[in-house]
């Protein structure tokens, strides 16, 4: 529970520290709405003008074999309409267990992103393979479905930070997780 924790505040300090350096009165709560709720017109372009993006994190699973794992992500851009704030886009995340790059899992799919100026929402549907199923028993299926939804927000013109929430079935797992990156 300890490293769930750890991950929910590392997630909530990245994607809040430039507002921690406005800030000077109000609650933690409040510098993430604020933070969230407020948009640096700036980085409008970020996700708008970028043709995919690769992103870094830590991901917390609640009910999965390895209850830390590291992430490394990509998604790139099939379909984005000109002066559209929708595209479509194939994402990729790789997660390994940080122990001797001992890989827990892979998974790809479909992911539907809605631009907001500098903050993109992003539903996805991934299908991915369990490494640490245990071969052994039959009855363990190493296969699964990820489904989540990802927020990030723009801190620079090409970087960005945010959080991911997914669910991983059949296992009935959870998976928390808070990513930095660059679009390209």
């Amino acid at each position: 529970m300890n490293k769930f924790r750890s991950t929910i505040l590392l997630g909530a300090l990245l994607a809040c520290a430039p507002s921690f350096a406005q800030t000077t009165n109000g609650t933690f709560f409040s510098s993430v709405t604020d933070y969230f709720s407020s948009f640096n017109t700036n980085n409008d372009q970020t996700f708008a003008q970028s043709h995919g993006k690769l992103f870094t994190g830590v991901a917390s699973i609640q009910g999965g074999a390895v209850s830390l794992a590291n992430v490394v992500g990509l998604t790139y851009d099939i379909y984005k309409p000109t002066n559209s704030s929708v595209s479509i886009s194939i994402g990729s995340e790789t997660l390994n267990s940080g122990i001797a790059g001992t890989l827990v899992s892979q998974e790809i799919g479909p992911e539907l992103n809605f631009i907001i100026h500098d903050v993109e929402l992003t539903a996805f549907a991934h299908a991915g393979y369990d490494f640490t199923a245990d071969k052994q028993k039959p009855q363990v299926d190493p296969y699964f479905g990820a489904f989540g939804l990802r927020i990030t927000k723009a801190l620079t013109t090409h970087t960005y930070a945010g959080t991911e929430l997914a669910v991983i079935v059949p296992q009935n797992a959870q998976r928390i997780t808070a990513i930095a990156g660059f679009t390209f």
